[in-house]
């Protein structure tokens, strides 16, 4: 095993052991409550990686209790809401990481974050529109000092051509990666990085070989 080297820059620790200003929700949504839409396993396993690495004390070292880590059925929309509240109060001052893996999807004007109990015929009330996210992104960044968003939300996960080329007419959700005016707000001042696994009008995923 490799020595744990202390961490003497007091602005990154305040134990000399962990990263001790870093703050993250990790949310990961493989598999819905509704069989219209496609589960997605790999999102899933990559949430409960991340936090793994975040609480490393040889490669991130975020203070346990600092990760929350939201997967499936524990990731619904009131439990994902009430997490991005409790980030923003607990990061004042600090770094902040939110990270969203599972399905997005587009209806009407509209674009939304898919939680475990979203309900296709009742999207509107049932999912994380683009307005109701930005709203609890702006309370993080207002309290944080450095803000990273990473979003893969555009059939994540998925394993070969079932996903990425999905027919048209299936009556499952199709998937959509989120339009270039869900980035724009969320970028806002310095000091903040999103990234996201496609741009527009692209889908991302995995292949099983």
């Amino acid at each position: 095993l490799r020595p744990r080297v202390p961490i003497t820059d007091q602005t990154l620790s305040a134990n000399g052991v962990h990263f001790s200003y870093g703050h993250a929700l990790i949310i990961g949504v493989g598999r819905y409550g509704d069989r219209a839409i496609p589960t997605v396993s790999t999102t899933t396993n990559d949430a409960r990686a991340l936090g793994a690495v975040l609480r490393d004390p040889l490669l991130a070292a975020y203070p346990p209790e600092q990760v929350c880590v939201l997967t499936d059925a524990d990731a619904t929309r009131s439990a994902i809401l009430d997490a991005l509240e409790a980030l923003a109060q607990r990061a004042a001052g600090a770094t902040a990481l939110i990270c969203f893996a599972g399905h997005g999807e587009l209806f009407g004007d509209d674009y939304a974050l898919l939680p475990f109990d979203a309900d296709p015929r009742r999207l509107g009330e049932t999912t994380i529109s683009t307005a109701r996210f930005h709203h609890s992104v702006a309370k993080v960044r207002a309290q944080a000092k450095r803000l990273m968003v990473l979003l893969n939300c555009c059939h994540a996960g998925g394993v070969g051509d079932a996903l990425l080329h999905t027919d048209n007419s299936s009556t499952t959700l199709q998937g959509a990666a989120p339009p270039a005016t869900f980035y724009r707000p969320l970028a806002v001042g310095s000091g903040q990085v999103v990234i996201s696994s496609s741009r527009p009008e692209q889908k991302s995923g995995a292949v099983s070989q």
